[in-house]
């Protein structure tokens, strides 16, 4: 894997851990764009790609790059699983 994607899950996780954040708790509904904002990497989804819009624990709804979702996803569910084993398996 090359170091920008492992940079990237860092960002991610390191965002969750303090709390800027919030886990990806439920699975996301892929869609397009209108060109709202990744709530990832902040960048705009260009209107008519690909997004997925993740309803979060306060019900609120947000859009990711497909990417941004994938590699959330994968880290909130590690993460998850490190609270819950108390460390990986």
């Amino acid at each position: 894997m090359n170091t920008q994607i492992l940079a990237g899950f860092r960002r991610l996780r390191d965002r969750m851990l303090c709390g800027d954040l919030p886990h990806c708790e439920r699975a996301g509904s892929p869609g397009r764009s209108r060109g709202h904002r990744c709530i990832c990497c902040d960048k705009t989804i260009q209107a008519g790609d690909l997004q997925y819009d993740v309803r979060l624990s306060n019900e609120r709804i947000v859009p990711a790059h497909q990417h941004c979702y994938l590699a959330w996803r994968e880290e909130s569910l590690l993460l998850k699983d490190v609270a819950v084993t108390g460390g990986l398996r």
